[in-house]
């Protein structure tokens, strides 16, 4: 987000996330837990709040202009669940990672092209708490050394980041 947009941000209007009947542990969570900073913050806002697709993309850019690195093109689908997200690393990324034949070779069997920034696929209602572990694959795609383990600690690190910049921006409408 430009810094002449950021006096015309719209508020963001949070709504409680429901509160699931099941006991699911997320994936991944012991990792989380022992490498966190701020576990309270990743379990308080993260698990009980959601955003809407549009406050999505705010948040999204103004992560992304923070690190300065590409904003992932954004997928919204209203089948899927508010707690399950897919970050995709960008065309060129890809390309060193599993070679030009087959990123080529997937390109032609979907008829479509890899998305050059990667990409970030959501539910429309997500929960702050997958955005915040997404735009952490994002970071660690773009930021660390290529092969970094998708679910380690720097990507610990990179949720965490991404979650303190979003707590920091919704900070002000959120009311205990």
């Amino acid at each position: 987000m430009s810094p002449q947009n950021e006096g015309n941000r719209k508020p963001y209007v949070m709504q409680p996330k429901p509160t699931e009947s099941t006991n699911r542990i997320p994936r991944h969570e012991h990792r989380v837990r022992t490498f966190s900073r701020n576990y309270e913050l990743i379990t308080g806002l993260g698990d009980r709040y959601t955003v809407e697709s549009d406050e999505t993309r705010n948040l999204v850019s103004l992560v992304a202009g923070r690190f300065g690195v590409v904003e992932p093109d954004l997928a919204f689908n209203r089948r899927r669940r508010l707690d399950t997200g897919q970050c995709w690393t960008p065309r060129r990324l890809a390309v060193e990672q599993y070679g030009e034949s087959r990123i080529l070779a997937w390109e032609q069997h979907y008829r479509r092209g890899y998305p050059a920034n990667g990409q970030i696929r959501l539910g429309t209602t997500t929960s702050v708490r997958t955005l915040a572990h997404e735009l952490g694959h994002h970071l660690v795609h773009l930021l660390e050394p290529a092969r970094t383990p998708a679910h380690g600690k720097v990507w610990v690190g990179r949720f965490d980041d991404a979650m303190e910049l979003i707590a920091e921006c919704l900070g002000a409408t959120i009311h205990d």
